[in-house]
C-alpha cells in the first residue's frame, strides 16, 4: 500500500471517529464529544487533503466517504445500538464494493 492510500485509510479512521463523536455530542451539548468532533475532523481532513496531492479528487473522496460511511454504520450497529437489517447490510456491501473498485481503477 502506498503512503497516499495509507493517508486515505488514516483519514477514514478519523472520519469514523468524527462522525461517531458528532452523534455522541448531542447537538454539541456534550463538551468532550464536541472536542472529539473537532480533533477527529481536523486529522481526517488533513489526511485527506494530503492524499489528494497524489490521487484524483473523485476516487480519493469517494473512497474516503464510502469507507467512512461504512465504518460509521458499523460503529452504530456495534457500539451505539443501531440495527442492521438486510437492506442496510446490502447497502454497506455495495458501498465497500464501489470504494474498492474506485481504488483499484487508479486515479493517482
Amino acid at each position: 500500500m502506498s503512503l497516499t492510500w495509507l493517508l486515505i485509510v488514516v483519514g477514514v479512521v478519523f472520519e469514523i471517529g468524527f462522525a461517531s463523536c458528532l452523534k455522541l455530542s448531542d447537538g454539541f451539548t456534550r463538551p468532550m464529544a464536541t472536542l472529539g468532533v473537532l480533533a477527529f475532523g481536523t486529522v481526517s481532513l488533513f489526511s485527506l487533503s494530503h492524499a489528494m496531492r497524489s490521487i484524483d479528487a473523485g476516487p480519493a473522496y469517494a473512497v474516503y466517504t464510502g469507507l467512512g460511511a461504512t465504518g460509521t454504520a458499523l460503529v452504530g450497529v456495534l457500539l451505539l445500538g443501531e440495527t442492521l437489517g438486510p437492506v442496510r447490510a446490502l447497502a454497506i456491501v455495495a458501498i465497500v464494493g464501489g470504494a474498492v473498485t474506485l481504488a483499484l481503477a487508479g486515479g493517482g
